[in-house]
């Protein structure tokens, strides 16, 4: 499966992210991600293994991370310091997405005390009354992901380089 786009808002150290992936057209580009430690380098890739992981739990029975349990647990504490909501979508090339929203408030204390919504159209699909809500469409379409899955190798890799100062005295 190949990833379309990656958003994220308010999440950790990470106040607005939007990467739209190159269209591979014989094979995927890499996406190489450089910053220093606390910048969100984890975050951002939490987000795209979470959403391969989520996909193949939605279609498949047996899978290695047990439904309902992620690659990185994501909570109202990842919402940035001094916002009131997180949010991130991640979007295939197959039309497959999963989205998620992490409130400081429930969506109706948010409205009431905060006196606005983020400007985004999937605010009104989380319920009143919940802090949190997850979306995904893969259960829709499961014979295509199953498809996608079974045809295509989805790797991820992640390297840290630490770069060590050396103190001469």
């Amino acid at each position: 499966m190949l990833f379309k786009k990656l958003e994220i808002d308010n999440t950790g150290p990470i106040s607005g992210l939007n990467i739209e992936f190159p269209k591979a057209e014989v094979s995927p580009k890499p996406l190489v991600v450089v910053g220093e430690n606390g910048s969100g380098k984890s975050i951002l890739l939490s987000h795209l293994v979470n959403a391969l992981v989520v996909g193949k739990q939605q279609v498949y029975e047996d899978v290695e991370i047990e439904k309902g349990k992620v690659f990185k647990y994501r909570s109202p504490s990842y919402i940035k310091s001094g916002e009131s909501y997180s949010f991130s979508n991640v979007e295939f090339e197959s039309g497959e997405k999963v989205q998620e929203w992490q409130l400081a408030l429930s969506r109706t204390d948010f409205e009431e005390k905060l006196g606005y919504t983020p400007f985004r159209p999937e605010w009104n699909q989380i319920p009143t009354t919940e802090y949190s809500h997850f979306i995904s469409s893969f259960t829709g379409n499961s014979e295509n992901t199953k498809k996608y899955l079974n045809s295509n190798v989805a790797c991820i890799a992640f390297f840290t380089l630490v770069r060590r100062s050396s103190n001469s005295e």
